[in-house]
């Protein structure tokens, strides 16, 4: 038996490596960019146009100004090619939040030319326990610092660094990639989403989160990068 295998979705297919990281997989970035159409791109532009959600605890009352825009999406324009995605995908948020702590949920998702989407993985991080443990931080996984949260300053840029979780997925050409970054698991990992993941809690406050230019998501890619 080959050291690594591991079912390709999208293919339906077991895959093989000498090694996990797979050794022949290469990096992709995607930055997170303003363009309402590909908001995922390879380049990252001279300017993104700023867009926010909003973090609501669960079961709150909330006034009117957090009533819409709970989830910011980008998505890549169509791949021109089958692209086999395989490991971890990293998050680099910078960001700005009206509250000193709030949650970020992050779904990834493939999407069909007819629009129906497959999840592929999440990743949540509370904002104040962003500071990484580099001892244990490694190619495959950033790890947090949970013993000493550090408070957001209202209306001051953050830089947030996330994993979300292992996976393996061909992405067949003509599909494109949607990243969905909000706070309300039930919005992002609702138990109907066939994807099973571990129970995440809400934002402890009410905030407006707003996503900077600089962010980007990299992914693991064996094989051509379109």
């Amino acid at each position: 038996m080959p050291a690594v295998r591991y079912w390709l979705h999208g293919a339906e297919r077991w895959e093989s490596a000498e090694d996990w990281p797979v050794p022949d997989a290469h990096p992709w970035r995607l930055h997170l960019t303003g363009d309402p159409q590909a908001g995922l791109a390879s380049e990252a532009g001279e300017q993104a146009i700023e867009r926010s959600w909003a973090a609501v605890p669960p079961g709150m009352q909330y006034p009117g100004a957090f009533k819409d825009g709970h989830v910011a999406r980008y998505r890549t324009a169509p791949l021109p090619i089958d692209t086999h995605l395989v490991g971890t995908a990293h998050l680099t948020l910078r960001m700005t939040s009206t509250a000193m702590d709030t949650h970020v949920q992050v779904r990834l998702s493939d999407v069909a030319p007819d629009g129906r989407p497959t999840v592929i993985s999440v990743g949540w991080l509370a904002a104040s326990h962003r500071t990484e443990d580099e001892d244990r931080t490694t190619s495959s996984e950033i790890v947090h610092d949970h013993t000493r949260p550090v408070p957001l300053v209202p209306g001051e840029p953050a830089t947030l660094r996330l994993s979300l979780a292992p996976f393996a997925q061909l992405v067949r050409a003509g599909h494109r990639l949607l990243l969905e970054i909000g706070s309300d698991p039930r919005r992002l990992a609702p138990p109907a989403s066939d994807y099973v993941y571990f129970g995440m809690a809400g934002p402890p406050y009410a905030a407006r989160n707003t996503v900077l230019h600089g962010s980007s998501l990299e992914l693991s890619v064996r094989g051509e990068t379109p």
